[in-house]
């Protein structure tokens, strides 16, 4: 395929999930790939059978050769795909990088302790949504960590059994989203971890800016533009109070052994003791009077510790600018970054090399003309001043969601109407929204401006009774 002038994306819409393929020219009329997350969340109907149809449609346009495949974070809605039992990359021929940000390094002291945060939030939260019992005061807690952890990938430990079906690895039968990591990472013998500043010459028409995930860890809890905290020392003790509950509960730590217990062991009457004894005072007010009763109380903190998961994770994302050298044009891939992932762009220096000029983060952003939306366009994940208001010269965003599913888990701001409507305002009505092509007017999408061609809808068919996917296909020069 002869290569032609700017990015040609390959942008597709297979449900709540992240992929997205980079058509760079090469030298001498080539082109060059680059993948940029394949993924899609748990909770989409027929998954494993969408993101097969996706996977076959990349290989079959790159011929599974790749500059770059990019984890951009540990979530299984970006990086699923890569499951190593699900062997949907079996037909990658070369890859001559891996890139992953920073805090995936295994020799980062910073990266070990996020990960190890992580793997022990992850097992905390199975383990207390398993133990909530099956009752109207906890289902809608119940049904919202599932929704997060269903970003963490399916449950289970690593299957003893062999190789599992693509259907198992994409069910809650399925090994962790740790293991797409790797599998995804070993995918070239040259791994990359990329760090905010970092500037990589693609081609001589096509370079790339790391504008995150920040240095500075405190960002990594910030939600929202209050600031609002959860860095690693908050975390902590509400993990180590959950975990330690649940093995109390599970008769493998006595009272006693717990320091996170607001009572010593001795302390107290156990409840079954009470009631053999026939207490009036607990006949009374406690048996009798529901609203008194803390049975389930000790569970909720789960839901703070899933919040502080899913931010934290979000906001080690993995943000890539792509320069078309000639126009100056810039194409923002922000994957799931939140506010605090975008407060870090402000303090980003690319400084002076040779005849490439000195760049900050802000140039950039001021420089927009296309915007991957950050986390299916969810209302905290787009920072409105310092970020969507600098892009003033945007032409296009897309946003790859699925309203309906995110309703069904409840998360009621994805996408969030007030970000799409700044979006449509800022690119005067050329928002991609993955779910909603069929109601694309794209008249307004014709070749003019950054655009180097008319925006395209390309079917890849899915094989074996499996689902067709829609492809946005559009050029950036």
């Amino acid at each position: 395929m002869a290569s032609r002038k700017g990015i040609g994306l390959h942008l597709y819409c297979h449900g709540l999930g992240d992929c997205h393929l980079l058509e760079l020219p090469g030298p001498g009329g080539s082109v060059e790939w680059i993948l940029i997350d394949c993924g899609i969340h748990t909770s989409m109907k027929g998954g494993a059978g969408r993101i097969q149809t996706v996977v076959d449609d990349v290989l079959k346009k790159t011929d599974g050769k790749f500059r770059a495949i990019v984890g951009t974070h540990e979530h299984w809605d970006h990086i699923s795909a890569f499951h190593p039992t699900a062997k949907l990359f079996s037909g990658v021929k070369t890859v001559a990088e891996t890139w992953l940000a920073w805090t995936e390094d295994p020799k980062n002291t910073t990266a070990q302790d996020l990960d190890k945060f992580k793997g022990g939030a992850v097992h905390t939260l199975r383990l207390a949504q398993k133990r909530m019992p099956r009752n109207a005061e906890l289902a809608e807690l119940k049904l919202s960590m599932g929704g997060v952890i269903g970003f963490m990938g399916p449950g289970g430990g690593r299957s003893t059994a062999g190789a599992l079906t693509t259907e198992k690895a994409f069910s809650m039968e399925g090994e962790r989203v740790r293991d797409a990591r790797e599998a995804l990472a070993n995918l070239s013998k040259s791994r990359v971890y990329l760090e905010p500043g970092k500037v990589i010459e693609l081609t001589d028409q096509v370079r790339c800016y790391v504008l995150a995930p920040p240095r500075d860890t405190k960002l990594f809890g910030t939600l929202d533009s209050a600031a609002l905290t959860y860095n690693a020392a908050a975390a902590a003790p509400l993990l180590v109070g959950l975990k330690n509950a649940l093995e109390v509960n599970a008769g493998k730590r006595s009272l006693e052994d717990d320091p996170a217990s607001p009572f010593d062991g001795d302390e107290g009457l156990p409840l079954s003791a009470a009631r053999e004894n026939d207490d009036p005072f607990l006949g009374a007010h406690y048996d009798n009077e529901s609203w008194r009763t803390i049975n389930n109380d000790w569970l909720m903190p789960a839901s703070e510790l899933a919040l502080q998961l899913d931010n934290r994770t979000n906001n080690t994302s993995l943000v890539l600018a792509f320069e078309i050298i000639k126009s100056k044009h810039v194409l923002i891939f922000a994957a799931d970054a939140q506010i605090g992932n975008w407060k870090g762009w402000q303090d980003v220096v690319f400084p002076e090399e040779g005849t490439r000029p000195k760049v900050t983060g802000k140039d950039l952003l001021e420089r927009a003309v296309f915007y991957k939306v950050g986390h299916h366009g969810s209302r905290n994940a787009t920072m409105s001043k310092g970020g969507l208001e600098l892009m003033n010269k945007l032409e296009l965003a897309f946003n790859p969601t699925d309203g309906d599913m995110a309703k069904k888990v409840q998360w009621e701001d994805i996408p969030a109407k007030a970000l799409n409507e700044e979006l449509v305002r800022r690119t005067s009505g050329r928002l991609i929204e993955g779910d909603k092509l069929n109601k694309l007017d794209l008249t307004k999408f014709v070749a003019g401006g950054a655009l180097g061609e008319d925006v395209k809808i390309q079917v890849a068919k899915g094989s074996q009774g499996r689902p067709d996917i829609n492809c946005v296909v559009c050029r950036i020069v």
